[in-house]
């Protein structure tokens, strides 16, 4: 027997609240990859996040703390070009993201291959973000600056 029934559509609230959860989850899916498969086998990925793979090796400082200091331009860039929601929604990937990489940071590396974490850390990474975009949302960083450029092209 069929169901004829309707799919009722989601209420507003309930599908920001959706949007939200995919931001969340993404962010730690990201976070997971850069801190097992990533940062300890020194690939650097493209974006904040290999800026902070990169001042990492060098100097030892906290690559959380690192991606914090270089969103906060992007985001404001972010806010201005995209709008409030985009903004409010980007703002919590921007401070999930590398809040998760600071949680999981005394993660064992799942692989001590380079070529190994480079391919399944990309795909990791990939996933993550297709996760939050289609949150309506970024991560911040240079995924702002694409989100831009897809709004206008």
């Amino acid at each position: 027997m069929v169901n004829k029934r309707r799919k009722q559509p989601l209420s507003p609230t309930v599908a920001k609240l959706i949007e939200y959860l995919y931001v969340v989850i993404g962010a730690a899916l990201i976070a997971l990859a850069f801190n097992v498969l990533l940062l300890p086998n020194h690939v650097a990925s493209g974006g904040v996040s290999g800026i902070s793979t990169i001042i990492n090796y060098l100097t030892g400082w906290n690559p959380a703390f690192i991606q914090w200091a270089f969103n906060i331009p992007l985001f404001l860039a972010g806010l201005f070009f995209l709008g409030y929601q985009f903004g409010l929604k980007t703002f919590v990937g921007t401070m999930l993201l590398p809040l998760f990489v600071y949680l999981t940071q005394g993660l064992e590396p799942w692989t001590n291959e380079p070529l190994v974490a480079a391919l399944f850390g990309g795909v990791l990474v990939g996933m993550g973000l297709g996760i939050v975009f289609r949150g309506k949302a970024s991560t911040g960083g240079t995924d702002v600056a694409a989100q831009i450029l897809h709004k206008y092209s």
